[in-house]
């Protein structure tokens, strides 16, 4: 990812590395991170990245899939215990979920969720359309 032409992390990058730091300093038990990604480049290239912050503590436990979120997030919502504490950061550009699905995480208990919409993006991807007044 850039950001004013120079590489930034994204955010699956900057969660892993604030759920190392949260489990090593002791502030939390444990973790369990699922990255869910629909393009296999983009699962390499996660994986690729994220190589150089290994060894992760015993404690975290990360799972980086290939599959579409529509599909994946239900199943694990049937698999989570319904009282584990969870944090889902919803990324909806390219791959939205459907908003049963996210009323679904909403009604979990000990559950919290962050909706990221990158407006920039979004409309730097939207066909630009230049009106003529003849």
């Amino acid at each position: 990812m850039r950001w004013t032409g120079k590489p930034v992390e994204g955010s699956p990058v900057i969660a892993v590395q604030k759920a190392k730091e949260l489990v090593q300093a002791g502030q939390v038990q444990s973790l369990h991170l699922h990255l869910i990604e629909d393009q296999p480049k983009q699962v390499d290239g996660l994986k690729s990245r994220l190589k150089s912050l290994q060894p992760y503590p015993s404690k975290l436990k990360l799972d980086i899939t290939c599959a579409d979120s529509r599909v994946y997030v239900p199943d694990l919502l049937g698999r989570l215990n319904s009282q584990t504490p969870a944090f889902f950061l919803i990324d909806p550009y390219g791959h939205p979920l459907s908003l049963p699905v996210i009323s679904s995480i909403l009604k979990r208990q000990r559950t919290e969720v962050l909706i990221n919409l990158m407006w920039f993006q979004i409309n730097r991807d939207l066909p630009i359309q230049r009106w003529r007044f003849d």
